[in-house]
C-alpha cells in the first residue's frame, strides 16, 4: 500500500500492482517535485501495518473515489466520504504513527538549541512558541494528513464552484471532522498557535475586521487553510535553507493575512485618510467604505458551520450535557413546516454569538436554523432557565377571539437589575426627559422588547417532555402563555451569555 505521484503529476493509490489516480491540480501552487520525500512517512508506516488493515485502507480509498463517480450531491458527498475516512484513519492511530516515526522515520529536525523545552515565564504569548515536545506532534500531524492529499485534490477540484473558492479548504477540512486526527493534541496546539498569531496580527487587515467571518470562524477557516495548503504537503523535514514546519506555518499565516482584503471582496480602505476622527464622530467600522452586504461564500460559510451542533455548544459552554442537545433535536424538526418568530431569531443571536456573528442567523437556511435553535435550546436548558429554554422552540398558537392579556412593564428582581446595571452601566441616549436608569438601561430595553415581541397569544411548546417538566403554566395541550417571571428569566439569560462572552474560548 502506497502513495507516489505519477509522471502526469495526477496522485496514485497503489496496492498489489492495483492503482487508483487523483486529480490534484487544485494544488497548482505545490509543485510535488520539490518534494522528493512528500510520502515517504506515510508509505513506510503503512508498509508496516499488517496486509489486513493495509487492504482495508486500500478498499477505503477505492470506496471513496466511487463516491466521486456516482454522488454528486454536495452534502450527502461529503457524509459518504467522511464516514468513509472514519473507519480509514480507525486503522492508522495517530499514536501508532507517532511510536513509528520514532523508532524507523527519517524526518530531519531542526537542530539541537533551536527550540525551546519550556516556556519563557515572561513570554506575553506563549501560544505562538512551538516547544521541541509539540514540534514532535507537528511531525506527526504532518504523516497524518499526506492521505488526505488525493481526497482533498478531488474534494475541493469538485465543491469549488458551489461553495466559493476561498471556503473550499474550509468545506474539505471538515471531511475528518470525526476522525481522531482533528480531536489530537496536535490538533488542539495547532489551533492555540493559530489563534495567538491571530490576535497579533489581525491588525494587517481592516478586512478581517469587517468581513462575514467571526472570530471563531476566522480561527477555523484558518486552521483549514494551513493544515491542506501548509501541512499536508509541506516539506517535513527541517533545512537550513527552507526552514521547517513551524516557521513555514508562520510564513503563511502571515502571506493569508496581508492578502485578506483581497480573499475577501477586495480592499476596504479609510474614507478620510488623512483627517483625524475623533472618537465621538463615528465608530471604527463607520471610518471604512462599505462592502457588500453579505457574498455567497459568507452565506454557506455560516451554514457548514451549523452543520456541526455539538461543536457550536461545546465552544459556547464546554460544561453542557450533551444529552440535551441530542433531546433537542430529536424535537427540534417539527417546526420544520412552521413560521418562525423574530424571537427565535433573536434568542438565537443573543447565545450562538461566540461562534456566528448575529448578522448571520437571518441568513441560515432552514436546516441549519433549526439546527441553531437546537443549541441554544439545549444551553438555555443547561443554565436552568427554563420557561426560555421552552420559548426557543414554540410556536404561536392563535384561537379564535383569544387574547392573552399580560403585563409588559419589565419587572425583575433587586439582585438581578443589580446586575444587569453593573454589566450594562451605559445609558440610552434617547428622551432627554427619562431619569429612570431602569428606563434607560440597554439590557432593560432589550428585555420590554422582546417580552412585546413574546406578548398577546397562547405559545405552543415543541420543546422535549424533560424540559417542559420544569415549565411553568404549560396546560395539557403543551401551550402556555407569558408567566410573571418571564422577564427576570431573561435577564438572567442575559447574564449568562455575557458571563460566557468573557470566558476563554475552549478548543474541542
Amino acid at each position: 500500500m502506497r502513495l507516489f505521484i505519477a509522471e502526469d503529476g495526477a496522485v496514485v493509490t497503489e496496492h498489489n500492482g492495483a492503482e487508483v489516480k487523483w486529480n490534484a491540480t487544485i494544488f497548482d501552487r505545490t509543485d510535488f517535485r520539490n518534494i522528493p520525500h512528500l510520502f515517504r512517512e506515510i508509505n513506510g508506516y503503512w508498509a508496516h501495518l499488517p496486509a489486513d488493515r493495509q487492504y482495508r485502507i486500500w478498499l477505503g480509498y477505492k470506496a471513496i473515489s466511487e463516491q466521486f463517480e456516482t454522488t454528486s450531491e454536495r452534502t450527502r458527498l461529503a457524509m459518504n466520504i467522511a464516514g468513509l475516512l472514519d473507519q480509514m484513519y480507525a486503522d492508522m492511530p495517530m499514536e501508532e504513527l507517532d511510536r513509528w516515526i520514532g523508532f524507523h522515520g527519517a524526518v530531519k529536525f531542526p537542530p539541537d538549541g533551536s527550540l525551546l523545552l519550556e516556556h519563557d515565564p515572561y513570554d506575553p504569548n506563549p501560544g505562538r512558541t512551538y516547544l521541541k515536545r509539540d514540534y514532535n506532534g507537528l511531525v506527526t500531524i504532518t504523516a497524518a494528513l499526506r492521505p488526505m492529499i488525493p481526497i482533498w485534490g478531488e474534494y475541493m477540484r469538485r465543491v469549488k464552484d458551489e461553495v466559493g473558492s476561498e471556503y473550499k479548504e474550509y468545506i474539505a477540512i471538515r471531511l475528518l471532522r470525526n476522525t481522531h486526527v482533528m480531536r489530537s493534541e496536535p490538533i488542539e496546539r495547532l489551533r492555540r498557535y493559530v489563534d495567538a498569531t491571530l490576535s497579533v496580527s489581525a491588525n494587517q487587515s481592516n478586512a478581517y475586521i469587517i468581513s462575514g467571518l467571526g472570530s471563531e470562524e476566522t480561527i477555523e477557516w484558518l486552521l483549514a487553510m494551513v493544515c491542506i495548503r501548509r501541512i499536508a504537503v509541506g516539506d517535513i523535514d527541517a533545512s537550513d535553507t527552507r526552514g521547517n514546519i513551524i516557521t513555514n506555518v508562520f510564513g503563511f499565516i502571515s502571506n493569508t493575512l496581508r492578502d485578506f482584503d483581497k480573499r475577501f471582496g477586495g480592499g476596504v480602505r479609510d474614507k478620510n485618510p488623512d483627517k483625524d476622527t475623533g472618537e465621538d464622530e463615528g465608530s471604527i467600522l463607520e471610518s471604512f467604505k462599505v462592502k457588500q452586504e453579505v457574498s455567497p461564500g459568507d452565506i454557506i460559510l455560516y451554514n457548514v458551520y451549523a452543520e456541526d451542533p455539538k461543536a457550536m455548544a461545546i465552544k459556547i459552554d464546554p460544561t453542557i450535557d450533551l444529552k440535551l442537545l441530542d433531546l433537542a433535536l430529536s424535537r427540534v424538526d417539527r417546526l420544520q413546516n412552521a413560521s418562525l418568530s423574530k424571537h427565535h431569531i433573536t434568542l438565537c443571536q443573543w447565545v450562538l454569538h461566540r461562534v456566528l456573528p448575529p448578522l448571520a442567523i437571518p441568513l441560515l437556511l432552514k436546516p441549519g436554523l433549526l439546527r441553531s435553535l437546537a443549541v441554544t435550546q439545549a444551553l438555555i436548558w443547561h443554565w436552568g432557565i427554563y420557561d426560555i429554554a421552552a420559548l426557543v422552540t414554540a410556536t404561536r398558537h392563535f384561537a379564535d377571539d383569544e387574547l392573552v392579556p399580560f403585563d409588559s412593564k419589565v419587572r425583575i428582581t433587586p439582585s438581578t437589575l443589580e446586575q444587569l446595571l453593573a454589566l450594562f452601566p451605559h445609558l440610552m441616549p434617547a428622551d432627554k426627559n427619562q431619569t429612570s436608569e431602569k428606563k434607560s438601561n440597554y439590557a432593560i430595553a432589550a428585555i420590554s422588547l422582546l417580552i412585546r415581541e413574546l406578548s398577546g397569544c397562547m405559545w405552543q411548546y415543541h420543546a422535549p417532555p424533560e424540559l417542559l417538566k420544569h415549565c411553568t403554566g404549560v396546560d395539557g395541550d403543551r401551550r402556555a402563555a407569558l408567566q410573571p417571571s418571564t422577564p427576570e428569566q431573561i435577564g438572567l439569560l442575559i447574564i449568562a451569555t455575557h458571563q460566557k462572552r468573557n470566558t476563554p474560548h475552549p478548543s474541542i
